[in-house]
């Protein structure tokens, strides 16, 4: 199915959580990425876009490096934090992998290879 032209990209451990237990319980990822839409809009993760509270700004009336460490973006974070149920985010979300590594970083479980 691959050529010079084309790609497909299965993201197997991804589907294999479809619809598993998250572990963590609040997104660190937003923290490490962003979405900007194709008319510059910056939102913290696609599930929010088209929800104007949780724009950060617009990369054509801003640059991007003034929007990522700007006061709207803090105050978006800060209110995703309080009260945002990740149970409305998508089952196979790209932020995923980093939630569960700095989850278990910040809440250590029993070691896996203890005896």
């Amino acid at each position: 199915m691959n050529s010079k032209r084309f790609s497909a990209v299965f993201r197997r451990n991804a589907m294999q959580k479809v619809k598993g237990p998250k572990p963590y319980r609040r997104c660190f990822g937003l923290d490490f990425a962003a979405h900007i839409t194709a008319n510059g809009d910056v939102y913290p993760c696609n599930v929010f876009v088209g929800k104007r509270q949780f724009i950060y700004g617009n990369i054509c009336r801003a640059p991007f490096r003034k929007i990522w460490e700007g006061r709207q973006r803090r105050q978006v974070l800060t209110n995703i934090e309080r009260s945002w149920d990740l149970g409305r985010c998508r089952d196979v979300c790209r932020l995923d992998e980093i939630n569960r590594y700095l989850w278990e970083l910040k809440n250590p479980g029993r070691h896996v290879n203890f005896i």
